[in-house]
Parts: C-alpha cells; structure tokens; sequence
C-alpha cells in the first residue's frame, strides 16, 4: 500500500512538473518572438536592420519581458478573481473590451490630436501597451473560465478570442514600443542615449551608445546632416560612458 501512494505521489510530481516545464518553455517562445517583433522595429527604423541577427536570443527575449509579465499577472489574477466568485465571464469581457479601449486611445488618437514631445509619445505608448497587456489578461482569463464552464470542450468563440489576444498583444504591440522607442532615441534633442568616447579615439562624432550584449557594445553617430554611422566594438574599447542629463 505504501509503495502504491508513494508511485501515486511520484507520477503526480512529475506530472506538474512536465506541465510547468511546458508552460515554461512556451513563455520563453513567446517573450524571443515578441522581442524579435519589437527588436526588428526598432532597429529597421534607425536604419540597422542587420544588427539582429547578431543580438543574443537572451537579449532579445528580455526586451518586451515587462509587458509580458503584465500580460501573466492579468490573466492569473483576473483568472484568480473569476474563481472566488468576485468576476464573472461577462465582467471579464467588460472589463478587457473597457481596458482595450483605454489603450488604444493612449497610443494612437492622443498623438495625434495634441503637439507633445517624442519623449512622451513614448511613454504613452508604452502605457497603452501595457494597458493592451493587462486587457489580453483579462481576456485570456475569459477563455479560459468558458472552457471550464464548458467542461474543456472547445468552440469557435475560443479560439477567436485567442486569435483576439495573438495579434493585438503579442503581434502588433512590440512593433509598436519598437518604433516608438526608435523615433525617440533617434532626435538630436530628445534622446535619451548615453555618450561614449571610445579608446585610442573617436570615429564618429557624438556617438550613442544604442544597447550592449555581453561583450558588444552598439553604437550610432548621427552627423549635423542627419547621416547615420553605426559600429560595434568590445567592452575594451570603451573609454567612458556619458548619461544624458
């Protein structure tokens, strides 16, 4: 009898653990194909396309991480609450139409109704984004509260809903944050870009420092012409790294 439970208990674990690892390893495809969608943006727009593919698959999944994150504390908690009796289906479709809603009014209509800085055409991209993210959870929970209402059988609702989630959060949204952020580290008298002087002297003049990945550095000089020079040099090279106040 012993034997039985502890093989019961064995079969158990393992079987938590193999659906973790799945959903582990399914957040890990989505977070590389997410960053490369935001990544791919960004660097098409400042005129580096070929940058990506010597970027680090680590690197590049950590890039839209944080919206990501949102997206999981939506749906667990929306899924959370639907649980304890505080949501129901049609609260959940509410609340994600309403949050929807929100978001894509901070990143599109707003722009372009009122003159604003590049630095906060950013942010409120950023916002909306996250709004979108936390309206996927919200959605996300829905499905997943109708398939157990619906004792996991699937219908053609499902996976339009689940459609819903793919292309507005995890297909649109990175390019958006991309161009956004490209646009931004981009302007003479916006960006946020740190200077750097590079050992044994400058090529370029005002160089920027665009992102780093284990050892290489990527950097940018943009001339008074607005012509644009790119180099990738080691961590050695570095003389100094400069803030932008």
């Amino acid at each position: 009898m012993s034997n039985d439970n502890s093989n019961q208990a064995f079969m158990q674990v393992v079987s938590i653990l193999t659906k973790l690892a799945g959903v582990s390893t399914g957040l890990v495809i989505i977070s590389i194909f997410c960053g490369w969608k935001m990544q791919s943006a960004y660097l098409n727009d400042i005129g580096a396309p070929w940058v990506l593919n010597s970027l680090g698959t680590s690197f590049i999944a950590k890039q839209f991480s944080s919206y990501i994150v949102a997206f999981l504390f939506s749906s667990l908690f929306s899924f959370a609450f639907y649980s304890i009796g505080s949501f129901s289906i049609k609260s959940l479709r509410r609340l994600s139409l309403a949050t929807l809603a929100i978001g894509v009014v901070f990143y599109s209509p707003i722009e372009y109704l009122f003159d604003m800085s590049l630095d906060i055409k950013y942010r409120l991209t950023a916002t909306g984004v996250i709004l979108i993210a936390l309206s996927s959870g919200h959605t996300m929970a829905e499905v997943i509260a109708r398939l157990a209402e619906n004792k996991m059988q699937w219908d053609g609702y499902h996976f339009f809903l689940l459609f819903i989630v793919f292309w507005t959060f995890f297909y649109q949204t990175p390019e958006w944050v991309g161009r956004s952020k490209a646009a931004l580290d981009m302007s003479a008298a916006e960006s946020p870009l740190p200077s750097v002087m590079v050992k044994d002297g400058n090529e370029f003049d005002n160089i920027k420092l665009l992102f780093f990945d284990n050892n290489s550095f990527y950097l940018m000089s943009i001339d008074k012409e607005n012509n644009k020079s790119f180099m990738v040099v080691n961590h050695e090279k570095i003389e100094a790294i400069k803030e932008t106040p």
